[in-house]
């Protein structure tokens, strides 16, 4: 039984969310040891690892590299490339792979938590401005691609009351 099999569709939909989120915010260290398995009562039968449950471990080590490498590449390749642009179109064939039925979807949910995460800790965001400077721009590149609202200008949560009518949190910053 392949790790796949065993992981099911959600271990499919979580593989995919993670690597969806690491190329949004420009981790070029998505290598596979950042990609762990758990097991339940596993056994070896005939020299093979078979188990009742396994399972995607929860996300780990997903940081920016871009902020301090900026011509960084992913650590895997999507469509025969490690690039971060080819990274946005390789994401829709690798939906495929992961049976995801509605990956533009996936990643506007994605991105949409990106832009909560440095709206809720602006005042975190404001002390490392190269990384949330370079994982905006990451984001702002998916955002492009997958027809996300153009971002409008990031606020702390307190902000948002003084905010002008049709404004609110965004991935950019001025």
């Amino acid at each position: 039984m392949s790790i796949a099999q065993a992981a099911g569709l959600p271990g499919l939909h979580q593989l995919f969310d993670t690597v969806a989120l690491s190329c949004i915010v420009g981790s070029g260290d998505a290598h596979l040891k950042n990609f762990g398995v758990l097991y339940r009562h596993p056994q070896l039968v005939d020299g093979t690892l078979a188990c009742q449950d396994c399972h995607l471990a929860p996300v780990y080590d997903v940081v920016n590299t871009t902020a301090y490498f900026p011509q960084e590449a992913l650590a895997l390749e999507l469509r025969q490339s490690k690039s971060l642009f080819a990274a946005r179109l390789g994401l829709l064939e690798f939906a495929q792979t992961c049976n995801v039925a509605n990956p533009k979807d996936r990643i506007e949910n994605i991105l949409q938590c990106v832009e909560q995460v440095l709206v809720t800790h602006a005042d975190l965001a404001e002390t490392v401005t190269q990384v949330t400077k370079a994982i905006q721009a990451s984001a702002e590149a998916f955002a492009t691609t997958f027809g996300h609202p153009a971002p409008a200008q990031a606020r702390k949560p307190h902000e948002e009351a003084l905010a002008p009518s049709g404004a609110g949190g965004g991935l950019s910053r001025t």
